[in-house]
Protein backbone atom coordinates (compact mmCIF):
# COMPACT_ATOMS: atom_id res chain seq x y z
CA UNK A 1 0.00 0.00 0.00
CA UNK A 2 1.14 3.37 -1.06
CA UNK A 3 1.41 6.51 1.21
CA UNK A 4 0.30 10.01 -1.42
CA UNK A 5 2.44 12.93 -0.72
CA UNK A 6 0.51 15.29 -2.25
CA UNK A 7 2.53 18.06 -1.43
CA UNK A 8 4.27 20.45 -4.72
CA UNK A 9 7.83 20.00 -6.08
CA UNK A 10 10.38 19.94 -5.79
CA UNK A 11 9.91 19.89 -1.49
CA UNK A 12 7.79 16.48 -2.12
CA UNK A 13 11.06 15.04 -2.64
CA UNK A 14 12.16 15.36 0.79
CA UNK A 15 9.56 14.39 2.44
CA UNK A 16 9.18 11.30 0.18
CA UNK A 17 12.74 10.02 1.24
CA UNK A 18 12.03 10.87 4.68
CA UNK A 19 8.94 8.82 4.28
CA UNK A 20 11.02 5.72 2.86
CA UNK A 21 13.33 6.10 5.57
CA UNK A 22 10.64 5.43 8.00
CA UNK A 23 9.00 2.07 5.47
CA UNK A 24 6.59 3.83 3.90
CA UNK A 25 5.95 3.50 0.08
CA UNK A 26 5.29 7.35 -1.35
CA UNK A 27 3.58 8.14 -4.05
CA UNK A 28 5.04 12.11 -5.22
CA UNK A 29 1.82 12.93 -6.99
CA UNK A 30 1.61 16.56 -6.23
CA UNK A 31 -2.25 18.19 -6.43
CA UNK A 32 -0.88 21.98 -6.46
CA UNK A 33 1.73 23.87 -8.14
CA UNK A 34 3.04 27.27 -8.20
CA UNK A 35 3.58 30.50 -9.97
CA UNK A 36 4.94 33.83 -10.19
CA UNK A 37 2.90 36.65 -9.39
CA UNK A 38 3.48 40.07 -10.13
CA UNK A 39 6.65 41.97 -7.93
CA UNK A 40 6.57 45.93 -8.43
CA UNK A 41 9.75 47.53 -7.38
CA UNK A 42 10.71 47.87 -4.18
CA UNK A 43 10.56 52.22 -3.76
CA UNK A 44 11.90 51.73 -0.17
CA UNK A 45 14.69 49.09 0.72
CA UNK A 46 13.68 46.99 3.96
CA UNK A 47 15.87 46.84 7.36
CA UNK A 48 14.92 42.83 7.08
CA UNK A 49 13.38 40.49 5.14
CA UNK A 50 11.55 37.77 6.13
CA UNK A 51 10.63 34.79 3.23
CA UNK A 52 7.25 32.35 4.81
CA UNK A 53 8.13 29.49 2.20
CA UNK A 54 11.04 28.09 0.33
CA UNK A 55 8.23 28.98 -3.04
CA UNK A 56 8.91 32.48 -1.63
CA UNK A 57 12.21 32.04 -2.32
CA UNK A 58 12.03 30.43 -5.66
CA UNK A 59 9.99 32.93 -6.74
CA UNK A 60 11.00 36.41 -5.58
CA UNK A 61 13.01 38.11 -7.83
CA UNK A 62 16.06 38.81 -5.96
CA UNK A 63 17.98 42.27 -6.00
CA UNK A 64 21.70 42.25 -5.11
CA UNK A 65 21.03 45.04 -2.64
CA UNK A 66 19.37 43.03 -0.15
CA UNK A 67 21.89 40.02 0.20
CA UNK A 68 23.01 41.86 2.85
CA UNK A 69 20.10 42.58 4.81
CA UNK A 70 19.08 40.34 7.78
CA UNK A 71 16.47 37.71 6.49
CA UNK A 72 14.30 35.76 9.08
CA UNK A 73 12.72 32.14 7.69
CA UNK A 74 9.68 30.58 8.95
CA UNK A 75 11.45 27.10 8.64
CA UNK A 76 14.78 25.24 8.08
CA UNK A 77 14.31 24.30 4.94
CA UNK A 78 13.52 28.37 3.61
CA UNK A 79 16.53 28.91 6.16
CA UNK A 80 18.67 26.65 3.59
CA UNK A 81 17.13 27.74 0.43
CA UNK A 82 17.66 31.66 1.31
CA UNK A 83 21.21 30.59 2.04
CA UNK A 84 21.69 29.13 -0.96
CA UNK A 85 20.59 32.18 -2.87
CA UNK A 86 23.30 33.83 -1.51
CA UNK A 87 21.94 36.15 1.59
CA UNK A 88 24.27 36.46 4.32
CA UNK A 89 22.44 36.75 7.25
CA UNK A 90 19.65 33.79 7.77
CA UNK A 91 17.56 33.79 10.90
CA UNK A 92 15.00 30.76 12.23
CA UNK A 93 13.75 29.99 15.34
CA UNK A 94 12.84 25.96 14.82
CA UNK A 95 9.42 26.15 13.55
CA UNK A 96 7.91 28.25 16.75
CA UNK A 97 5.75 31.78 14.98
CA UNK A 98 5.90 32.70 18.59
CA UNK A 99 9.60 32.92 18.85
CA UNK A 100 10.53 34.44 15.87
CA UNK A 101 8.33 36.86 16.48
CA UNK A 102 10.41 37.52 19.72
CA UNK A 103 13.60 37.28 18.15
CA UNK A 104 12.66 39.69 15.51
CA UNK A 105 10.84 42.03 18.57
CA UNK A 106 14.13 41.97 20.15
CA UNK A 107 16.96 42.43 17.13
CA UNK A 108 14.88 44.74 15.36
CA UNK A 109 14.80 48.60 16.50
CA UNK A 110 11.80 50.30 16.96
CA UNK A 111 9.73 51.12 13.92
CA UNK A 112 12.06 48.99 11.31
CA UNK A 113 10.93 47.98 8.24
CA UNK A 114 10.40 44.61 7.05
CA UNK A 115 9.51 43.01 3.98
CA UNK A 116 7.68 39.96 4.34
CA UNK A 117 8.13 37.86 1.00
CA UNK A 118 4.88 35.74 0.89
CA UNK A 119 2.02 33.24 -1.04
CA UNK A 120 -0.87 34.64 -1.62
CA UNK A 121 -2.65 32.54 0.68
CA UNK A 122 -0.53 33.21 3.30
CA UNK A 123 -1.34 34.04 7.07
CA UNK A 124 -1.60 37.51 8.30
CA UNK A 125 -0.31 36.60 11.58
CA UNK A 126 3.05 37.22 10.93
CA UNK A 127 2.17 41.08 9.94
CA UNK A 128 -0.22 41.46 13.01
CA UNK A 129 2.43 40.25 15.12
CA UNK A 130 4.99 42.65 13.83
CA UNK A 131 3.02 45.63 13.59
CA UNK A 132 2.09 44.89 17.46
CA UNK A 133 6.38 44.95 18.12
CA UNK A 134 6.74 48.20 16.71
CA UNK A 135 8.11 47.08 12.73
CA UNK A 136 6.68 48.90 9.68
CA UNK A 137 5.46 46.04 7.75
CA UNK A 138 5.21 45.52 3.79
CA UNK A 139 3.78 42.41 2.34
CA UNK A 140 4.38 41.31 -0.78
CA UNK A 141 2.77 38.01 -2.22
CA UNK A 142 5.73 36.68 -4.99
CA UNK A 143 3.59 33.63 -5.86
CA UNK A 144 0.18 31.64 -6.14
CA UNK A 145 -0.79 27.91 -5.83
CA UNK A 146 -2.51 26.70 -8.45
CA UNK A 147 -4.44 23.58 -8.53
CA UNK A 148 -3.00 20.91 -11.13
CA UNK A 149 -4.90 19.50 -13.76
CA UNK A 150 -7.27 16.92 -12.99
CA UNK A 151 -5.66 14.49 -16.08
CA UNK A 152 -2.22 15.25 -14.15
CA UNK A 153 -3.22 13.15 -10.92
CA UNK A 154 -5.75 11.02 -12.92
CA UNK A 155 -3.22 7.81 -12.05
CA UNK A 156 -3.70 7.60 -8.67
CA UNK A 157 -6.99 9.14 -8.13
CA UNK A 158 -7.82 6.26 -10.31
CA UNK A 159 -6.39 3.84 -7.82
CA UNK A 160 -7.37 4.85 -4.52
CA UNK A 161 -7.97 1.52 -3.07
CA UNK A 162 -4.02 0.97 -3.48
CA UNK A 163 -3.45 4.30 -0.68
CA UNK A 164 -3.62 3.71 2.52
CA UNK A 165 -2.80 7.25 3.57
CA UNK A 166 -2.25 10.77 2.39
CA UNK A 167 0.14 13.66 3.72
CA UNK A 168 -1.66 16.63 3.26
CA UNK A 169 1.04 19.92 3.65
CA UNK A 170 -1.71 22.62 3.61
CA UNK A 171 -5.27 23.76 3.51
CA UNK A 172 -5.40 24.64 -0.25
CA UNK A 173 -4.38 20.80 -1.40
CA UNK A 174 -6.78 19.41 1.18
CA UNK A 175 -9.75 21.69 -0.59
CA UNK A 176 -8.06 20.04 -3.72
CA UNK A 177 -8.30 16.03 -2.59
CA UNK A 178 -11.32 16.06 -0.37
CA UNK A 179 -13.79 16.43 -3.56
CA UNK A 180 -12.30 13.49 -4.63
CA UNK A 181 -12.02 11.37 -1.79
CA UNK A 182 -16.19 12.18 -1.21
CA UNK A 183 -16.77 10.59 -4.71
CA UNK A 184 -14.31 7.42 -4.42
CA UNK A 185 -15.66 6.92 -0.97
CA UNK A 186 -11.80 6.64 0.30
CA UNK A 187 -11.22 4.51 3.57
CA UNK A 188 -7.94 5.69 4.78
CA UNK A 189 -5.63 7.80 7.13
CA UNK A 190 -5.16 11.89 6.59
CA UNK A 191 -2.05 13.04 7.75
CA UNK A 192 -2.19 16.76 7.81
CA UNK A 193 0.84 19.51 9.07
CA UNK A 194 -1.73 21.73 10.63
CA UNK A 195 -5.15 22.51 11.97
CA UNK A 196 -5.61 24.59 9.17
CA UNK A 197 -5.27 21.68 7.23
CA UNK A 198 -7.00 19.14 8.99
CA UNK A 199 -9.90 21.86 9.30
CA UNK A 200 -10.57 21.18 5.73
CA UNK A 201 -10.72 17.72 6.09
CA UNK A 202 -13.87 17.46 8.70
CA UNK A 203 -16.50 14.80 8.86
CA UNK A 204 -15.00 12.71 6.04
CA UNK A 205 -16.35 9.28 6.72
CA UNK A 206 -14.61 6.40 7.59
CA UNK A 207 -11.44 8.50 7.68
CA UNK A 208 -8.66 9.18 10.19
CA UNK A 209 -7.49 12.38 10.45
CA UNK A 210 -4.17 13.00 12.05
CA UNK A 211 -2.25 16.25 12.78
CA UNK A 212 0.89 17.15 13.95
CA UNK A 213 1.75 19.06 17.20
CA UNK A 214 3.19 21.88 15.44
CA UNK A 215 2.86 23.05 11.93
CA UNK A 216 6.32 21.59 10.99
CA UNK A 217 7.62 19.16 8.78
CA UNK A 218 9.75 17.32 10.93
CA UNK A 219 6.03 17.13 13.75
CA UNK A 220 4.68 15.73 11.03
CA UNK A 221 7.12 12.62 10.92
CA UNK A 222 7.51 12.12 14.17
CA UNK A 223 3.43 11.67 14.33
CA UNK A 224 3.73 9.23 11.05
CA UNK A 225 6.48 7.44 13.03
CA UNK A 226 4.37 7.40 16.43
CA UNK A 227 1.64 5.63 13.82
CA UNK A 228 4.02 3.35 12.44
CA UNK A 229 6.12 1.93 15.65
CA UNK A 230 7.29 -0.97 13.90
CA UNK A 231 9.12 1.64 11.57
CA UNK A 232 12.75 3.40 12.96
CA UNK A 233 12.99 6.96 11.34
CA UNK A 234 16.69 6.94 9.89
CA UNK A 235 18.30 10.26 9.99
CA UNK A 236 19.46 11.38 6.54
CA UNK A 237 23.07 12.37 5.78
CA UNK A 238 22.52 15.72 5.41
CA UNK A 239 19.15 16.10 8.35
CA UNK A 240 17.69 19.66 7.86
CA UNK A 241 18.58 21.77 10.73
CA UNK A 242 14.94 21.86 12.15
CA UNK A 243 14.25 21.86 16.03
CA UNK A 244 17.54 23.95 15.92
CA UNK A 245 16.62 27.55 18.23
CA UNK A 246 18.70 30.02 17.25
CA UNK A 247 20.07 32.72 19.42
CA UNK A 248 21.76 34.35 17.01
CA UNK A 249 21.46 38.21 16.93
CA UNK A 250 20.82 38.34 20.04
CA UNK A 251 23.42 40.57 22.22
CA UNK A 252 26.36 38.55 22.34
CA UNK A 253 25.74 36.53 19.51
CA UNK A 254 27.45 35.86 15.92
CA UNK A 255 26.24 38.15 13.78
CA UNK A 256 26.07 35.30 10.94
CA UNK A 257 23.65 32.09 11.30
CA UNK A 258 21.84 29.64 10.41
CA UNK A 259 18.46 27.98 12.16
CA UNK A 260 15.61 26.20 11.17
CA UNK A 261 11.86 25.70 11.53
CA UNK A 262 8.80 25.10 9.42
CA UNK A 263 6.60 27.55 7.04
CA UNK A 264 4.48 28.27 9.94
CA UNK A 265 2.74 31.36 8.61
CA UNK A 266 1.17 30.41 5.10
CA UNK A 267 0.45 27.67 3.28
CA UNK A 268 3.46 24.58 2.58
CA UNK A 269 2.43 23.45 -0.85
Amino acid sequence: MSVWVTRSSPDNLRTARELRALGQRPLMVPVLTTTTTYQPPIAVFPDAVVFTSTHAVRHFRRHDRLVAVPVFAASGLVADAASAQGYRTVTSSGGNDRLLLDLMGRVLAPGARVLVLCGEKASPRLQVGLRGRGCVVERQVVYKPVPVQSHSISHVTGALDRVKAIVVHSRGSAERIVPILQKARWRGSLWCISDQAASACENLPGINVHTAMRPSESSLLDMISQLNPAAERRLLKHPSREDTILAALLPGSPSHQNAAGNDNFCDDH
